[in-house]
């Protein structure tokens, strides 16, 4: 499949790096996404925002 769109499209192939579909993901479908992916192991989860200092 990659090698199809890297011929269709004479580009040379780039690694995107192993976060690069996180950087994509938006924050809310993330938290979403985690949490459920923690309850269907059997967890509850209860989420408190913290301030993020930098």
């Amino acid at each position: 499949m990659i090698a199809y769109h890297l011929i269709q499209r004479n580009t040379p192939y780039s690694e995107l790096g192993v976060s690069y579909f996180d950087r994509l993901e938006k924050p809310q479908l993330k938290k979403k996404r985690l949490v459920k992916q923690l309850e269907k192991l059997g967890f509850q989860v209860s989420l408190t925002e913290i301030a993020i200092v930098s």
